[in-house]
């Protein structure tokens, strides 16, 4: 590997360690903000070993104040990449509809990328059979709402 590569990943390693560092043990939203705002996929970059976003994290950790802030500063040349799942084959919709709280991110969500509501993990399951699942009734009615008028 050349050096270039070498400091690259030097690099990525760095921001993803500040990154989870922020989110996850100090949970510091101010602090992951201003990290995604460095990165070239602002909150949609992938920083775990399980290929997990920046949102990921935030929505299944029911951090929804702070999804709804890393979404309203969403670039629009980012919105594609909106639809990536993880290694389980989850999409951000997917570890939203695990919360009872987080209405308001799944309507975001499905505003910004409506596609993911179709979209089925490596279960195959949707993020509507996903709030069933879990019991979370009042997303599970929002998502059926939205599934029907699809």
């Amino acid at each position: 590997m050349s050096s270039i590569g070498i400091e690259e990943t030097d690099a990525k390693n760095k921001i993803n360690s500040e990154l989870y560092n922020a989110l996850m043990i100090k949970q510091d939203e101010q602090k992951v903000i201003e990290l995604c705002r460095k990165v070239p996929d602002h909150s949609l970059c992938v920083f775990t070993i399980y290929d997990d976003t920046v949102l990921h994290v935030a929505a299944y950790t029911k951090k929804s104040d702070l999804v709804m802030k890393l979404l309203d500063e969403l670039p629009d040349q980012s919105l594609d990449k909106m639809t990536r799942q993880n290694k389980a084959g989850n999409t951000i919709l997917h570890e939203t509809a695990s919360s009872s709280h987080a209405l308001p991110v799944a309507d975001k969500l499905f505003r910004k990328a409506p596609g993911l509501l179709g979209m089925r993990n490596n279960n195959g399951g949707t993020a509507l059979l996903g709030a069933a699942h879990n019991g979370k009734i009042e997303i599970f009615n929002f998502l059926a709402g939205k599934n029907f008028r699809l």
